[in-house]
């Protein structure tokens, strides 16, 4: 018998006949009560998740359902292929996930493309344009992220063919009023201040990111002795500078 759904995501569910009591998560098992709601990647799979499951991939999902554009479509599925091998989820439920959400895809393909056959030359003009700035996209991130780095001078097993340059990338961020006051809290018991570490992390990484994108831009493949140098403005700024040497190089052959 069910019982009257006490949420009102369930009790939406419930009015269009899609709550039953007794359901189990694919992935946890555990069953489905009235204050988690059932969700699905496909409207007609027999694969239902909980929230707290479904909040895992669900993103994905909900952009591929909402998404129009097939520029948007393809960009949502490439996320999805690169982010669910890092997210936690039985071995044996990965690949329900997966197949339901290729699935997916392809009938939202199916959907945009008997749309585009309705569009204007113009409209379809633009999305081949918007197609093309997507697929240059890709392959930039691709190139940054198989960019080889190292705060040495060469790399085993590589040759440098040509050097592009010294470039550097820089960041200077204010440590705030709640760190500063979390740092004395630290200071006074002699313990590590978590706050201001990742305050520098931060400009680590955003210093890295800038000194990566110049050398992309000349179309290096690589950037060797790289090196970090950290500053302390006034007003309680923080400065990264890191500086490296745009190179390229190719694998010596066996």
């Amino acid at each position: 018998m069910r019982r009257w759904p006490d949420t009102a995501r369930s009790f939406t569910q419930y009015c269009k006949g899609e709550y039953t009591m007794g359901n189990f998560c694919t992935c946890c098992k555990k069953s489905i009560g009235m204050f988690s709601g059932e969700n699905r990647i496909l409207d007609d799979s027999q694969h239902v998740f909980c929230d707290r499951c479904f909040s895992a991939f669900g993103n994905w999902v909900r952009m591929l359902k909402n998404r129009d554009a097939r520029v948007e479509i393809d960009e949502a599925y490439e996320q999805f292929s690169e982010e669910i091998a890092k997210i936690k989820i039985p071995a044996d439920v990965r690949p329900i996930i997966i197949e339901e959400t290729e699935k997916l895809y392809k009938l939202r393909l199916s959907i945009c493309d008997a749309k585009r056959q309705n569009q204007s030359e113009e409209q379809r003009q633009e999305e081949e344009e918007q197609l093309s700035e997507l697929a240059k996209r890709r392959e930039k991130e691709r190139r940054l992220r198989a960019m080889m780095l190292t705060t040495g001078f060469g790399f085993e097993g590589y040759r440098i063919v040509k050097y592009l340059g010294v470039f550097s990338g820089g960041v200077v961020q204010g440590t705030g009023f709640l760190s500063e006051l979390s740092a004395d809290i630290n200071d006074i018991f002699g313990s590590e201040s978590n706050t201001f570490s990742k305050k520098i992390n931060m400009c680590r990484e955003g210093a890295m990111e800038k000194l990566k994108m110049q050398a992309l831009n000349v179309n290096a493949n690589a950037i060797i002795g790289i090196d970090f140098e950290t500053n302390s403005f006034r007003n309680n700024m923080i400065g990264i500078m890191v500086t490296g040497t745009a190179v390229i190089v190719e694998k010596i052959a066996d």
